[in-house]
């Protein structure tokens, strides 16, 4: 495909070789394709000894085969994002999220390619590239040539098939291996989810094992057949219902309900429906909203007191009424320092606008308190103890339980306006 002259010029007389000799030279070799004259009358010019090239041919250019041509950042590896000058390396995830209408992959027509050829005038008939075809499979859809994700969920290829997978199924544990998991459909975790790492998921989760809670978050349910250990600080929010072993030191919040098979000890839980701990089960320390009911074993133990239930109240709405109560408090010492201000006017203006804020909180406030009793039938179901200490409210009434109380239920005693108990059968 080419060819080189080199020219020993401390042997050649001056004005030798000539131009004619060159490529004389050439024609001897059969090279008679390709010859680039300008690089001939160069090494005349320069008498350079350097080897020179003089002729190249053409390479042909491969065909190509018709073919799907995936999205290169989908396959490919990307570096960790550094932040700081540190890496967050449970930030890194092997995992391909697409969304869906996301443009996946491009259709590419066939080319015929072209025929090349030598310094020797022979010609090179061009190959063929062999080039891997891919094909589509669930949850993808073509249009115009490209191809579209159908659903949001894990860009998936393997045996040549590429496809939009809608459950994210983890082998073993969540850890630095994974980083942390946002998935939008249904999370299969075999492992158990290590301390500090995040799982959001639009679906449901399922959990083999222990579930380490640092911030765990799913639109559907939550089914873990460990237990959830949250070391204080874990939190847990699930819009459908939660099945779990145990619950220990975490804050957790379910709008469909909670199953338990243990216990739960030193928690925060809410509830918009029922929460049940299974046979035996017990409650030990924390505070518990169940706008429902909540059916237990033991409730509290000798050793810890310090339990506070709500039933029948709608959390979301005791939280909203929390809130104006903070706006409240941050209003009124905004008044007390107005009463510093020299201008008189100006101190009028403001106090008149802060008390016309003070009035429409306080209604707001009064409106909460009614908005927040859901439901007046919710009832603690106890078929073991209650121990001493234990603080229980059903909607707008209290009750402290001062001394052991075996097999009851616990209800709004309507007739007599307070907390009411009758035996548990």
């Amino acid at each position: 495909m080419e060819a080189y002259i080199k020219v020993d010029f401390s042997k050649c007389d001056p004005g030798f070789p000539s131009l004619d000799l060159l490529e004389s030279l050439l024609t001897g070799e059969n090279i008679i394709n390709g010859v680039i004259h300008e690089s001939l009358n160069k090494i005349l010019t320069d008498r350079s000894e350097e080897e020179v090239l003089v002729a190249r041919g053409m390479s042909p250019v491969k065909s190509t085969p018709a073919y799907i041509k995936v999205k290169k950042e989908l396959y490919e590896s990307r570096p960790p994002v550094e932040k700081g000058g540190q890496i967050d390396y449970k930030m890194v995830s092997p995992f391909v999220m697409v969304k869906k209408g996301s443009p996946i992959a491009r259709r590419i027509e066939e080319s015929e390619g072209q025929g090349g050829w030598n310094i020797h005038n022979e010609a090179i008939n061009p190959e063929k590239k062999n080039i891997e075809q891919l094909q589509p499979g669930e949850n993808i859809l073509e249009k115009g040539g490209v191809f579209y994700a159908v659903k949001s969920g894990r860009f998936e290829l393997e045996d040549k098939i590429f496809q939009i997978n809608e459950v994210l199924d983890i082998a073993g544990n969540v850890d630095y291996s994974t980083g942390h998991i946002s998935f939008p459909g249904d999370v299969i975790i075999h492992g158990q989810i290590k301390d500090g790492f995040r799982v959001a998921a639009g679906g449901s989760i399922h959990c083999m094992e222990t579930l380490d809670a640092s911030e765990v978050f799913t639109r559907k349910d939550l089914i873990i057949e460990g237990g959830i250990i949250g070391r204080n600080t874990g939190v847990v929010r699930v819009q459908g219902k939660i099945e779990t072993k145990f619950i220990e030191h975490c804050h957790v919040e379910s709008l469909g309900g909670i199953a338990v098979k243990s216990s739960i000890a030193d928690c925060e839980i809410s509830t918009l429906g029922d929460l049940e701990l299974l046979k035996n089960g017990k409650l030990i320390g924390g505070t518990v909203y169940a706008e429902k009911s909540l059916t237990v074993h033991t409730l509290g133990s000798p050793s810890n007191g310090n339990i506070k239930i709500f039933l029948g109240i709608s959390f979301v709405e005791a939280r909203h009424l929390i809130g104006q109560q903070k706006i409240l408090h941050e209003i009124l010492e905004k008044k007390e320092k107005i009463k510093s201000i020299a201008n008189e006017k100006k101190r009028e203006e403001l106090e008149k606008k802060v008390e016309s804020a003070i009035e429409r909180i306080q209604k707001n406030m009064a409106d909460q308190i009614v908005k927040q009793y859901t439901c007046f039938g919710a009832e603690l179901r106890v078929s073991g103890t209650i121990y001493p200490g234990a603080q229980i409210t059903i909607c707008d009434r209290t009750d402290t339980v001062l001394e052991k109380k075996e097999k009851v239920i616990v209800f709004y005693d309507a007739s007599r306006n307070q907390i009411g108990y009758k035996p548990y059968k």
